[in-house]
């Protein structure tokens, strides 16, 4: 017998892109703060405000992702079968957010 998860493994189209595309603005707003010298703990107000920021930019880019997952499974409607192309659009934006972690992952220690 299956038991159902009543929500609770539910998956929101576009939350990857958010996190992905939020990701360098991140990773420029901490690099700006520490080579201002600004952070200097971890309860600094400074990291209270980089938190806020990313949640805001996270939410912003979310709303992006949403869009830009819509067009994805419009693309891959062409074939008629929408079980299919929503399937091909989640395994697509899997693939670019995996692809988009392995590339800060090489580029930041570049950049820093």
């Amino acid at each position: 017998m299956k038991r159902r998860l009543k929500g609770r493994s539910h998956y929101y189209p576009g939350s990857l892109y958010g996190i992905a595309l939020s990701m360098p603005v991140l990773f420029v707003l901490m690099i700006m703060l520490l080579k201002a010298g600004i952070i200097t703990s971890k309860a600094s107000p400074a990291m209270i405000i980089v938190t806020i920021a990313f949640i805001i930019v996270y939410l912003i880019f979310s709303k992006l992702g949403v869009k830009i997952f819509a067009f994805t499974e419009n693309l891959f409607m062409s074939s008629g079968d929408a079980q299919k192309a929503h399937r091909k659009a989640v395994i697509t934006e899997f693939l670019v957010f995996f692809g988009f972690i392995g590339l800060i992952c090489v580029v930041m220690p570049i950049i820093i």
